[in-house]
């Protein structure tokens, strides 16, 4: 039988799982807006999967998803002026996360790995494997010099690291798996 369609309203209440984490109770406001419901297939190509170790009983697997967003200032007669690290802030690429809905992205990324992992590492546990999503702002990652003068407990800026929100990608994995009855 076919799965049951999917919609805005169940991958919202998916997001409300792991508060805590990044793009929890709030981001599922946005997505409860989407005009989703589908039962066919869904297209996208994962930029890059890396582990983190070479003992791939231990390592922690990565989705890395580059992007080229510009963000930047005009100069005072309107047009594109400076672009850098410097406005690659935090604050400034979780807008266009946000604007962009990347954080929808990133999650159906880490499910299509998460399943990918389960399906073909041997020994996979989703606690023990799967790490999170990094989103590479191009325009905004400093120079080598800039990296390494770089305080170790600062943000990087054009880099938004985050660790995979487990219980989300757990329900999203209900979500999709569901049979009518």
């Amino acid at each position: 039988s076919r799965g049951k369609a999917i919609n805005a309203f169940d991958i919202a209440n998916a997001f409300k799982k792991d508060p805590e984490k990044a793009y929890g109770k709030t981001y599922a406001k946005s997505i409860e807006r989407l005009n989703i419901y589908s039962q066919g297939f869904l297209t996208g190509a994962i930029d890059l999967v890396f582990a983190d170790s070479n003992d791939l009983k231990t390592a922690k697997w990565w989705v890395i998803d580059w992007k080229s967003n510009w963000i930047g200032t005009n100069n005072k007669d309107g047009k594109t002026d400076l672009c850098g690290p410097y406005h690659y802030s935090y604050d400034a690429m979780n807008k266009q996360m946000l604007m962009h809905h990347y954080p929808l992205q990133a999650h159906i990324y880490l499910l299509a790995l998460h399943k990918f992992l389960k399906w073909r590492l041997p020994g996979y546990n989703l606690k023990k494997n799967l790490g999170g999503y990094i989103y590479f702002f191009l325009r905004g990652i400093p120079s080598n010099k800039e990296l390494i003068e770089r305080p170790l407990d600062t943000r990087i800026p054009g880099l938004m690291i985050e660790t995979a929100p487990l219980n989300r990608i757990m329900e999203l994995e209900k979500i999709i798996t569901m049979e009518d009855k």
